[in-house]
C-alpha cells in the first residue's frame, strides 16, 4: 500500500488545479510548444514544456506530482530525476527529498537514501514516513538497532498505523533480538487491524523463532485464511508442522508454497530457519537467487 503524506496530497491537488487553470489561460495556450515530439514521447512532454513556460511554481508542482507517482509505481530511476527537478525548483520541499529517498532505497543506493531521508527530517521532523524510510534503509544495511530506533520514532509520531508496528516486529524477528518485544509489536499491529495478514505472518515467524510451533501454526492459519496464496505463511506453517511431527501436512504446505514462489526456500535459509538441506527444494541450491522478499518494502508500510 502506498501511503501519501497530507502535504504531498495537497501538492498533487494543487498541481491538478494549476494545470486546469493554466490550460484555460491565454498565457498557457500561447506558450510555444514543439511542433513535433520524438518517437515514443507522450503528452507529458507537452505538459512539462507548458508548465515550465507558465511559472516556476507550476513546474515545481508538476515534477513533485511525477516524483510521487513514479515512486508509487516503482519507476525508481525516473523518480530520482523528477524528485531532483522538484528539489531544484523548491530546495525546502521535504516531500521531494522523502520520495527521492524512497526511490534511492529501491535502487539499492542506501547512503543516498539516508541523506535524503535525513534532509527531509530536517525540513519536517514530524514526518513518520521519513523515519520509516530511514528505518527500512538501516534494515537493508543490516544495522538493526538503528532500524528499530527509527521505526520507534515513526510509531511515536503515528501510533495508529499498524504498518510501523509490524515493521519493527519484523526487524526484531529478522535480527533474532527482543523476541518478546517483537511479539508485542505484532500484537499491537493486530489490535489496530485484526485482519492484517502481514502482521499475522510476522508474528507466526516470531513464534517459529521462539520454538512455539503450535502458536506459529495458529497465526499462519489466520494469515492463509486471509491470503490463501501467501508463500511465506504456507512455508512457515509447513516448517512448524514438520517440527511437531506432522510430516505429511508439513510437506504439503511446503510444496504448495514452492508452487507459488519457487524461491521461497531462500528466504527461510537466509533467516536461518532451514539449512537448505533438510527441507531442500527440487532444484540446484547453488542457483538460488537472492530472496525477492528480502528487499525494501517487504514489511515496510506497503507490502
Amino acid at each position: 500500500m502506498k501511503r501519501t503524506s497530507a502535504a504531498a496530497a495537497i501538492a498533487a491537488a494543487a498541481l491538478l488545479a494549476c494545470t486546469v487553470a493554466a490550460r484555460a489561460d491565454d498565457s498557457f495556450r500561447g506558450a510555444t510548444v514543439p511542433a513535433s515530439l520524438p518517437p515514443g514521447e507522450s503528452q507529458r512532454t507537452i505538459d512539462e514544456f507548458r508548465a515550465r513556460a507558465v511559472q516556476p511554481e507550476v513546474a515545481g508542482l508538476f515534477y513533485l506530482f511525477h516524483c510521487m507517482t513514479d515512486t508509487a509505481s516503482r519507476k525508481s530511476a525516473q523518480a530520482v530525476r523528477d524528485c531532483g527537478a522538484a528539489i531544484a525548483y523548491d530546495p525546502d520541499n521535504a516531500d521531494a527529498y522523502k520520495f527521492r529517498g524512497e526511490a534511492y532505497l529501491f535502487l539499492g543506493r542506501y547512503e543516498l537514501a539516508l541523506q535524503d531521508f535525513d534532509r527531509s527530517l530536517v525540513l519536517d521532523p514530524r514526518d513518520a514516513e521519513a523515519f520509516a524510510g530511514r528505518g527500512e534503509t538501516f534494515r537493508m544495511l543490516r544495522e538493526f538497532p538503528k532500524a528499530i530506533a527509527a521505526f520507534g520514532k515513526a510509531i511515536a509520531l503515528a501510533p495508529a498505523d499498524p504498518h510501523y508496528w509490524n515493521a519493527r516486529c519484523w526487524i526484531r524477528a529478522e535480527a533474532k533480538v527482543e523476541l518478546a518485544s517483537a511479539r508485542a509489536d505484532c500484537t499491537a499491529a493486530l489490535r489496530l487491524d485484526p485482519a492484517f495478514a502481514l502482521a499475522l505472518d510476522s508474528r507466526g515467524f516470531v513464534y517459529l523463532r521462539m520454538g512455539r510451533y503450535a502458536r506459529a501454526i495458529r497465526d499462519y492459519d489466520r494469515a492463509i485464511g486471509l491470503r490463501p496464496d501467501y508463500p511465506t505463511a504456507l512455508f512457515g506453517r509447513g516448517i512448524a508442522k514438520l517440527r511437531l511431527g506432522r510430516i505429511a501436512a508439513g510437506r504439503a504446505d511446503i510444496a504448495k508454497a514452492r508452487a507459488i514462489d519457487p524461491d521461497v526456500d531462500a528466504f527461510f535459509v537466509r533467516m536461518g530457519i532451514t539449512d537448505g538441506e533438510r527441507v531442500k527444494p527440487p532444484r540446484n541450491k547453488d542457483r538460488m537467487r537472492d530472496d525477492p522478499k528480502a528487499g525494501p518494502g517487504d514489511r515496510f508500510a506497503r507490502r
